[in-house]
């Protein structure tokens, strides 16, 4: 019997092979309606197809019980940019507006800010020139006495574009730690923070600033001025919006006579 090689069947692939470019990011895309008559508006998706069902704000939709639980803020927030490329970087939010529900809670009128930006950014998403950071930011709260341990607040993975023109994204429900006085624990909720740069000071200007917001960035004991000890540095000033989970809040005492907001 002389030996042979059996060629196997192909198979036919189970499912059709797919399209040239489909890795490639695209731009979100607002999708007119079948009739072609207008856009559905508040909503975003991932691409032209009309049979394409997938809404791409899913993560950002919250439940009602949710809202309840959270605190908006909205102001404006500055950030200090020391140097070029720099991991970690301070800030301040000033808050303009709050909803807080009902609830009678002691204003906040500024929060501290401190991003550190992760190393564990996928390769493919990984920009050399800064495009694309990674950075987890923690909130701080103002304590009521110098014997009492500020509250914070750390949100993990906010999506930062732009450069020095930062635009600072949750993606959806946001893994926090929240720590107090009593301890810390790690939660799962609807927090978020979102910053938009107006614009970028640098060189002289930067100095009052630095002084008034950011005085740890300096040495106040030479006789170097701001931008001698911090040549490359850059304030971003913007918009922003944030929000937090009701129990970083303090509660309005029955002895409190002011100091509180209640929307």
């Amino acid at each position: 019997m002389s030996a042979h090689r059996v060629t196997p069947p192909i198979s036919s692939p189970s499912k059709d092979s797919l399209p040239l470019g489909w890795t490639q990011i695209k731009r979100k895309k607002r999708r007119k309606t079948d009739d072609d008559s207008k856009v559905e508006e508040g909503v975003e998706w991932c691409c032209e197809d009309p049979n394409c069902k997938i809404d791409i704000n899913t993560g950002l939709k919250s439940t009602d019980t949710n809202k309840e639980m959270c605190v908006d803020l909205e102001g404006t927030a500055v950030f200090c940019l020391q140097e070029l490329d720099c991991k970690w970087f301070q800030g301040q939010f000033f808050v303009k507006s709050r909803n807080t529900r009902g609830k009678r809670l002691k204003q906040t009128k500024s929060f501290a800010l401190l991003a550190k930006q992760r190393d564990d950014v996928d390769d493919c998403l990984a920009c050399r020139d800064g495009g694309y950071k990674e950075l987890d930011i923690t909130v701080y709260m103002k304590s009521s006495s110098k014997n009492t341990e500020r509250k914070s607040i750390c949100l993990e993975k906010l999506i930062c574009t732009g450069g020095d023109m930062m635009r600072i994204q949750a993606d959806g429900q946001q893994k926090f730690e929240y720590a107090s006085g009593t301890g810390s624990s790690i939660q799962k909720g609807l927090v978020s923070l979102d910053f938009d740069a107006d614009q970028v000071i640098t060189g002289k200007k930067v100095e009052t600033l630095v002084e008034k917001y950011f005085p740890s960035l300096i040495d106040t004991s030479t006789a170097e001025s701001v931008t001698e000890q911090l040549p490359d540095c850059a304030i971003v000033v913007g918009t922003q919006k944030m929000v937090l989970p009701m129990g970083i809040f303090e509660e309005m005492n029955d002895n409190d006579s002011d100091g509180w907001l209640s929307e």
